[in-house]
């Protein structure tokens, strides 16, 4: 037997058990959970509630017309930890995890983390708290969360505020376009390490020097729950930017778009796409900020957001 034909088969062994072990990470393998803060949750003012499909972890404080907090992909309500308060001195603030996401409890796994699935998550959300009408503010995924359920309901959304939304139908980040092929979003999704986090969140910072340790084990934590790590994938496999982009120029709700000069995420070209789109849209792009632009720009995004909301219906702050 020639040596080329012994390497040659060498390689194929070597590429077999490569597959298998990929195939036995995607498929077999389960990481250990991490313990839930339990500590940091009580400090929030985190409860639970129970719906027919899930058991949320949620928040509500303050008082006034209603607000609810719609969190991005990879994250939970802790992304509003500064939101929250700042709205709460004139309305009642609404937030919880969505479904595979933070510490909110799915009753039946579902197939898919499609639109059409977290649209009805938040529909049950308000149905239970016997909300009719709420504005909304959502965060990237949950900006485009937030959209689709503003088009599908338009009758139970007051106004929209979309921060750096994911809405329209373009190409992922590259470790997220990864997540799209299978068996290697799955592999992504368990192997996912806390410095893997670290990176992620100092990428959505204009100044990642702000990131803390605390946040980023925050964040990483609920990661580790086993259903939270299959949505990741599913997210990005399932999610159908066209229907959003396609009922832009129907949407009825009164829109504030806001953008970070700085997002590496999602670019800020397309926040003017998007107000294009939108019939009844504002704009409003901060210098210095990043995709997380809430986050790292809370104190101005928070300002703009309680002039939003106080205005009277068809009219824009000077």
């Amino acid at each position: 037997m020639s040596i080329v034909r012994i390497l040659l088969r060498g390689s194929g062994a070597a590429l077999l058990l490569l597959v298998a072990a990929l195939l036995l990470i995607a498929f077999a393998y389960h990481p250990a959970e991490e313990a839930p803060q339990i500590a940091y949750l009580r400090q929030l003012g985190a409860q639970s509630l129970t719906a027919p499909h899930y058991i949320f972890n949620q928040v509500q404080t303050g008082g006034g017309s209603p607000v609810l907090l719609i969190h991005g992909a990879g994250t939970w309500l802790n992304s509003f930890r500064d939101t929250i308060p700042a709205l709460a001195q004139q309305h009642a603030v609404y937030a919880f995890d969505m479904p595979g996401h933070g510490y909110t409890q799915v009753q039946q796994p579902p197939e898919r983390y499609d639109l059409p699935l977290m649209a009805e998550a938040i529909r049950e959300y308000l149905d239970q708290q016997h909300l009719e009408k709420v504005s909304l503010v959502g965060h990237s995924f949950g900006g485009g969360w937030a959209l689709y359920f503003a088009q599908r309901y338009p009758e139970r959304v007051e106004k929209l505020v979309l921060l750096a939304p994911r809405a329209l139908d373009t190409p992922y980040k590259t470790e997220w376009q990864l997540m799209t092929y299978p068996v290697i979003g799955e592999v992504f999704s368990k192997l996912l390490r806390q410095s893997d986090v670290r990176k992620g969140i100092e990428e959505a910072y204009s100044r990642p020097e702000y990131v803390s340790d605390a946040l980023v084990g925050q964040t990483h934590v609920p990661l580790t729950f086993r259903e939270n790590r299959r949505a990741q994938y599913h997210l990005v496999r399932d999610s159908d930017w066209m229907l959003t982009m396609a009922a832009m120029p129907s949407t009825r709700s009164e829109t504030l778009i806001i953008w970070g000069q700085d997002d590496r995420y999602l670019p800020v070209a397309q926040a003017a796409t998007i107000q294009q789109k939108l019939p009844r849209a504002q704009l409003a792009v901060f210098p210095g900020c990043g995709h997380a632009v809430h986050e790292e720009c809370a104190g101005q995004v928070n300002r703009l957001l309680l002039d939003f909301l106080a205005e009277r219906p068809g009219h824009s702050a000077p």
